[in-house]
């Protein structure tokens, strides 16, 4: 057996083992999250040449090369993903905040729907024994006991947008870190690849962060002919290449707004948007529904009143 022999029957051996290795990479990381199956690309290294002008000596084949371990995964199911955890992280962050709020206001037979229709009910009795003191004194309690309810209930909003405005915060920073550290992997991607490494690894690091990005932003990202991903926020960048750009989340009169580093104000979706939206938007309107009611009960109650003191006269 010749040389050459012995090198191809080597090169096979490598070959094989490294596609053990991945193999064996593979089973031992089934269990994570995240982790991308990846593949070995095996082809004929390149042949030694004949000898001119000599039949038959044609080119002698050398064996085999690794020349790729590649990932199994697919850019646009990356893609669609990301757009449904952006829907749902926005989802969910309503959800919380309207779980909450029912909590307040109560079911319709407990909290403030039935301080309210106590009320109403009070006044029914009262229009059926008007002279009947205990009747008055009924309507008197169940008022305080409603102006009692709206009032905790008004508290209690405070206190959910407080805790809402908390977890935008949260938000925010956790949001920072993961541009910060897709702007890192970046730079430790570009480089392997420049060094003709595979870093499968490092991509499915990087692939985690703009999974949790996009539930929390609805972040979009491209990746560039480098290997490299950058991330919008609609048409502001949060990472180019190796570089991040951290969000600021600011609040005037109770309205919350997210801005970069440029000034430019942001408008996240995911979870953030979420929280933005219920906060800004939805109890906000809440209050105002049951400042209205009060409103309106304080100038039904005043008009019945006062009808009965000129009925009187």
């Amino acid at each position: 057996m010749g040389f050459a022999s012995l090198n191809i029957g080597a090169t096979a051996l490598l070959a094989t083992q490294r596609a053990v290795d991945v193999v064996s990479h593979n089973i031992a990381n089934s269990a994570v999250d995240g982790y991308t199956r990846q593949t070995v690309s095996i082809t004929a290294a390149t042949p030694t040449p004949g000898i001119p002008g000599e039949t038959g000596t044609g080119m002698m084949g050398t064996g085999v090369v690794v020349t790729d371990i590649g990932r199994m995964r697919d850019l646009l199911t990356d893609i669609s993903y990301r757009q449904q955890a952006a829907t749902a992280g926005a989802a969910a962050a309503t959800t919380t905040v309207l779980d909450n709020t029912q909590q307040i206001l109560g079911p319709l037979d407990a909290g403030t729907p039935k301080a309210l229709s106590d009320f109403y009910a009070a006044w029914d009795q009262l229009s059926n024994t008007p002279t009947d003191a205990a009747a008055r004194q009924g309507v008197i309690n169940a008022g305080s006991t409603l102006a009692q309810s709206l009032n905790d209930a008004s508290t209690q909003l405070t206190q959910i947008a407080g805790d809402t405005g908390a977890k935008m915060s949260a938000d925010v920073d956790t949001i920072n870190g993961l541009t910060a550290q897709i702007a890192q992997l970046n730079k430790q991607i570009l480089s392997a690849t420049a060094a003709k490494s595979a870093p499968n690894d490092l991509m499915d690091t990087r692939d985690r962060a703009l999974d949790q990005l996009a539930s929390l932003t609805g972040a979009t990202f491209q990746t560039d002919n480098t290997g490299q991903v950058n991330v919008f926020l609609g048409t502001q960048s949060l990472v180019r290449s190796g570089d991040s750009f951290a969000l600021t989340l600011s609040q005037s009169g109770g309205t919350y707004s997210v801005t970069l580093p440029t000034g430019a104000t942001a408008t996240p979706g995911g979870e953030l948007g979420g929280f933005m939206n219920a906060v800004n938007t939805t109890l906000p309107s809440i209050r105002s529904d049951l400042d209205n009611v009060a409103s309106q009960l304080i100038s039904t109650v005043n008009a019945a009143r006062s009808n009965e003191i000129t009925t009187a006269w």
